[in-house]
């Protein structure tokens, strides 16, 4: 699709293609939100040696083995990709600019006694699908009545104790709002990752690359071989449009 107006004398849209123009009573425009990356404008990245690209323009040519990763955003890309890459790179530096609330995902293979019950039983298959969806779905009554998210912070919060014995990190890994401000991540095995000898969490947000590396709202340069930019995407300035 190139173009989309509005016939106002017949009272039509006319979306022209490169190779035919229709018309139309109604046009849907399903083309996604979460497609157009965010890219920082970060002082140096021209000059920077290595890779550095975005999450959803992933290259996977890349081998990190071995690699010095320095990881820009710590939101809903992150919480999927980190855990992937962290056991084999040598050094994973993560900027983080905000804590987000993470809740379990308690994702695990179910039991064969269990799939042995769904076999014979489809209806609690059914019950716990359904429990599993009003779980999520619940929270819309939260994002209406913050009072509520008291609930979902205490389960979060449990879930980073449980991940994270160390104080001083969980500290800064804590949100300082309720939750629904920002996106809730939903993540088993992000906070763990986290905790590792080969990581390394940077309270405040990326200032821009040098050649060798990434340099922190503390202005320490922290070396790096690849950068990824966990950013986020172009959602209040629709692509399409």
């Amino acid at each position: 699709v190139e173009r989309v107006t509005w016939d106002d004398a017949a009272a039509r849209w006319r979306v022209a293609t490169r190779d035919d123009v229709y018309s139309a009573n109604v046009v849907v425009v399903a083309t996604g939100a979460l497609s157009e990356p965010r890219l920082p404008d970060l002082p140096g990245r021209d000059r920077f040696h290595g890779p550095v690209f975005h999450s959803a323009r992933w290259d996977s040519t890349l081998s990190f083995k071995n690699k010095r990763v320095a990881v820009l955003g710590t939101g809903a890309s992150a919480v999927q990709f980190v855990p992937a890459i962290q056991p084999s790179v040598s050094r994973l530096t993560i900027f983080q600019r905000t804590p987000a609330w993470v809740i379990p995902r308690d994702d695990r293979a179910y039991a064969e006694g269990t799939r042995a019950l769904f076999r014979r039983f489809p209806m609690a298959q059914r019950a716990l699908r359904a429990t599993l969806n009003a779980r999520h779905e619940i929270l819309g009554v939260g994002f209406r009545h913050p009072q509520i998210m008291k609930l979902l912070s205490g389960i979060a919060e449990r879930h980073l104790r449980r991940c994270v014995p160390d104080p001083e990190l969980r500290a800064r890994l804590t949100p300082s709002f309720v939750p629904g401000c920002k996106r809730i991540l939903i993540s088993d095995d992000y906070l763990p990752a986290l905790t590792r000898d080969n990581v390394e969490l940077v309270s405040g947000a990326a200032s821009s690359l040098t050649p060798t590396g990434v340099v922190g709202a503390d202005g320490v340069e922290r070396p790096a071989d690849v950068v990824i930019l966990g950013t986020g995407f172009q959602v209040s300035d629709f692509p399409f449009a």
